[in-house]
């Protein structure tokens, strides 16, 4: 079946396969409605150190015709930065809104255009990388099917709409049987090169959805690498979507 499956997709123009996949995948990922995790990080620092940050995370799925996909990141640990909250809306175009709630100053600011390259709490992590993967917000191209950890994978190139994203391109590989997505390879805009790569493992079930529960993001350039470790992961919380705005944001 595979084999066949295979032959069909050499057959198919590239760019509509890439499509194609990119738009699958986003069906059998639907449907998590609120999803909430606690989030550990642990990054190197310049001077060969480990630094530990702790997040909780909540992701409201985007709605039909609705508002599209948000996040909110609360900063529980260290303790100097805690209440500090990161809001990033998904737009329609591509182009995300990201705000965050400093609550030491009392102020709200907005990150925009390409300061969304900033790392996020110092890691290897960027704004923009917090923002969705929504097939619409991508051009797709199929690459090429590659072996990643033992398992044969779907390669697609996916071009960000935004026309302010610091990446040329993010490279997507997909398990060919689950389309779990297993890494990331992301181009700078500038130097057309791979800049850093973020490879997921220790997949668990969260109801029917496949998660990640370690993510380690290294730079290509520096070599230092943020390992990031999801626990307590939830599907379809019960919560008023509202809990993740900007009037939240605030409070």
């Amino acid at each position: 079946m595979l084999q066949l499956l295979s032959l069909v997709m050499l057959s198919q123009d590239p760019v509509a396969h890439g499509t194609a996949l990119a738009a699958r995948a986003d069906v059998l990922d639907g449907g998590w409605g609120i999803e909430r995790s606690r989030v550990s990080i642990v990054l190197d620092t310049r001077t060969g150190d480990a630094v530990d940050r702790v997040f909780e995370l909540t992701q409201v799925e985007a709605a039909p015709g609705g508002a599209g996909e948000r996040s909110m990141v609360v900063l529980l640990e260290p303790a100097r930065h805690r209440g500090l909250k990161l809001l990033t809306l998904t737009g329609a175009d591509g182009q995300d809104e990201v705000w965050m709630r400093l609550p030491a100053h009392g102020e709200t600011r907005r990150i925009a255009g390409r300061k969304r390259s900033s790392r996020f709490l110092g890691s290897e992590v960027s704004l923009e990388d917090l923002g969705s993967r929504a097939h619409g917000r991508f051009t797709h191209r199929w690459s090429r099917d590659a072996e990643h950890a033992g398992r044969k994978c779907h390669v697609v190139e996916s071009t960000p709409r935004d026309p302010e994203s610091s990446y040329a391109k993010l490279e997507l590989w997909r398990e060919v049987e689950t389309l779990r997505l297993v890494k990331v390879v992301y181009y700078d805009r500038a130097s057309l090169a791979p800049v850093k790569e973020a490879v997921s493992s220790d997949f668990v079930q969260v109801g029917r959805w496949w998660r990640p529960s370690r993510v380690v993001v290294t730079n290509l350039v520096t070599r230092r690498a943020t390992r990031m470790t999801f626990a307590e992961r939830q599907a379809q919380v019960a919560l008023n979507p509202d809990a993740v705005s900007r009037r939240a944001l605030e409070q």
